[in-house]
């Protein structure tokens, strides 16, 4: 009997022993995520992170620093005091060929070029743009990027001040492919066409969770769809102004849809298709302009949630791309933090490696 309440007691001690192990791992390994990574790679629900500039930081009058090649680039900040007037692509460019760009947690401050894509110009083979500030570039056309590619994804970047003169036709263009957008910031840009987002072409397009806020057009619209089909849901379309063409506009026989968004407090006519139609569902409206110009866009189940309930979006954040306006508060929708996501994983693996014991 006293030998059955020792082994009792013993494993008891045991099992109280594996649960301790489990909360230290996991307090290790998170506080070494936390330091390592949290830093430099948090969305900007966060205050006070700023780009870090482990490559050497670019400050040169004017110029391009990659052509025709393939691109990866991390942790570089890139300026210039003076446009590029040799054509396309103000820090960028490659059109053609058979070769891949990654840009990560960079930036892009006053860069500008002659003619096309003020900081970037690619045409190739496969994109991906994740963690990018752009400030201040301009161009006569795309005065921050334009991408084309079978394959773009496009996620944390943040692009305001773009063209603050209006001269230009829009500060960022995403032609044909697949392409793939969250969490983007497009905000305080000035264009003579379109001055929060432009989308031709695309084999498919999806978009989420992402802001346009404040920009203004002086001829036509702050977002344009062209061509094919495809969605944008939980996104805050906030303070824009557009004086003929819609806020959102439809051309060229497009087909999109826009769920569970917020458009809030924008100026003259919300809605324009030219060719083709839209579908808004399950979307807060709040306009006092015209609504839309055509039969053929349809507004289904909208303002079942009330305006103080815009979305949760959370952006990179940089010294230069914080947004003015903080409109986004919570709270139909929270999403993970990279932070928060690692650190249930560590949990998960710090209580695998405690029951090893």
């Amino acid at each position: 009997m006293e030998r059955d309440l020792l082994f009792k007691k013993i494993h008891e001690f045991y099992q109280i022993l594996k649960y301790f192990l489990s909360l230290i791992m996991t307090s290790i390994l998170s506080m070494v995520f936390f330091v390592s990574v949290s830093f430099t790679n948090r969305p900007d629900n966060y205050s006070g992170v700023h780009l870090r500039t482990s490559c050497v930081s670019e400050k040169i009058v004017q110029g391009r620093s990659y052509n025709y090649c393939n691109i990866d680039i991390n942790d570089c900040h890139f300026s210039r005091s003076a446009k590029y007037n040799g054509g396309n692509g103000g820090v960028i460019y490659v059109n053609g060929g058979s070769f891949s760009m990654s840009i990560s947690s960079s930036s892009f401050i006053c860069c500008s070029c002659s003619e096309r894509g003020g900081a970037v110009y690619f045409s190739s083979s496969s994109s991906v743009l994740n963690m990018l500030c752009a400030c201040n570039c301009s161009a006569s056309c795309e005065h921050f990027c334009y991408v084309c590619t079978p394959q773009n994804f496009v996620e944390y970047v943040s692009f305001a001040f773009c063209s603050p003169d209006y001269v230009g036709y829009f500060p960022i263009q995403l032609y044909q492919g697949t392409q793939r957008v969250r969490q983007i910031n497009s905000s305080l840009n000035n264009a003579n066409s379109i001055s929060g987002l432009y989308i031709a072409c695309p084999q498919s397009f999806t978009c989420s969770y992402s802001l346009l806020n404040n920009n203004s057009a002086s001829d036509n619209t702050c977002l344009d769809f062209a061509y094919q089909s495809g969605v944008m849901s939980f996104t805050n379309i906030i303070n824009n102004k557009s004086p003929s063409l819609g806020i959102v506009r439809i051309e060229m026989g497009a087909s999109y849809q826009m769920q569970y968004c917020v458009f809030y407090s924008n100026q003259n006519t919300l809605f324009c298709v030219h060719s083709g139609s839209l579908e808004i569902s399950h979307s807060f409206i709040s306009h006092s302009g015209t609504i839309s110009t055509s039969t053929s866009v349809l507004t289904v189940i909208n303002n079942s949630f009330t305006s103080h309930k815009a979305y949760d979006i959370q952006f990179f954040n940089s010294v230069f791309c914080g947004h003015k306006h903080t409109i986004l508060s919570p709270t139909n929708y929270r999403e993970l933090t990279s932070y928060n996501t690692l650190y249930f994983v560590f949990r998960f693996v710090g209580t695998i490696l405690s029951l090893s014991f």
